[in-house]
């Protein structure tokens, strides 16, 4: 097992957070003046940046020292936040106020695209499937997107999401969870996604078989931190 310890846990959060931050890789020197990791030299950073690059949590960019996060990485980090997370949840059991009120659930979902600057879809599921989508404009906010071919794949996605509806709903139905994030999908819904993330939140009626998914899509190198957060406060 690839096990970590605490103090190489919290490296490899301050590295994701740079770097979602900067988009530039992460050195030990910019971590040892910039976070507060305690009494940590940087010639301990970088050994611990080897060990995260072991075990496949970080990997070192050809042209510089800087570590940057894998998809690995990405899903440590997303799991911890959804830990946290899941806990500050506490669902009425009867979910039928959410569908009575999904015009006033929209509007916050869009107030979350607007403040965080992601593109999001609003998704009811049940013997109809409905499906609003926000934020688009949001993406020439990402350096990423300046890629044509990376481009055209997220724009494929969002904008025909009615075909991997159904494997939403598979999934939606799957886990037991309010809150999931694909980090490159791992096939989990359709290998399109390989290249981006998405952070979900689900409120389900289960004996009437419905329910609505509000997700935000974008990069994988995204603001899980605070996407998260707005959507389990939702």
């Amino acid at each position: 097992m690839n096990s970590i310890n605490k103090r190489q846990a919290g490296i490899l959060i301050s590295v994701i957070d740079e770097f979602i931050n900067t988009n530039t890789p992460v050195s030990s020197n910019s971590l040892f003046l910039n976070y507060n990791l305690g009494k940590i030299s940087p010639a301990t950073i970088r050994n611990d940046f080897s060990v995260l690059d072991k075990f496949g949590y970080l990997k070192k960019q050809h042209f510089s020292s800087g570590r940057v996060p894998t998809i690995k990485g990405y899903e440590y980090f997303v799991n911890t936040l959804l830990n946290e997370a899941e806990k500050s949840i506490f669902e009425n059991f009867n979910n039928f106020d959410y569908f009575e009120r999904t015009e006033n659930l929209f509007e916050n979902f869009r107030n979350i695209i607007d403040k965080l600057r992601l593109p999001g879809i609003f998704s009811l599921i049940g013997s109809k499937s409905i499906n609003f989508k926000s934020g688009l404009r949001f993406i020439a906010d990402y350096e990423e997107f300046r890629d044509r071919n990376y481009l055209g794949d997220f724009l494929s996605i969002f904008e025909d999401f009615e075909k991997y509806q159904r494997n939403i709903f598979e999934y939606f139905w799957g886990i037991d969870r309010h809150l999931a994030v694909l980090v490159g999908d791992n096939k989990k819904i359709n290998k399109k996604f390989k290249n981006f993330s998405a952070i979900f939140r689900f409120i389900k009626d289960r004996k009437n078989r419905k329910g609505i998914a509000l997700i935000l899509f974008g990069p994988h190198r995204m603001n899980y931190r605070q996407g998260v957060k707005s959507l389990s406060e939702i």
